[in-house]
């Protein structure tokens, strides 16, 4: 196995040059943040009583 000389924020940085990957990437960190929200926003609404019917 390899190490990883150079950090991860330098990986990105340069990856972030390529349009493509930066759209890609872009999508990708959307979808995490909207899954996100949509998980917080359920856990402190409490429990789905609607779902019981």
């Amino acid at each position: 196995m390899s190490k990883i000389t150079e950090p991860f924020a330098d990986i990105l940085k340069e990856e972030l040059k390529d349009p493509k990957f930066k759209k890609e990437y872009e999508a990708d960190k959307h979808k995490l943040e909207s899954e996100v929200a949509s998980m917080y926003a359920r856990k402190i609404s409490g429990p789905c009583h609607y779902a019981d019917k």
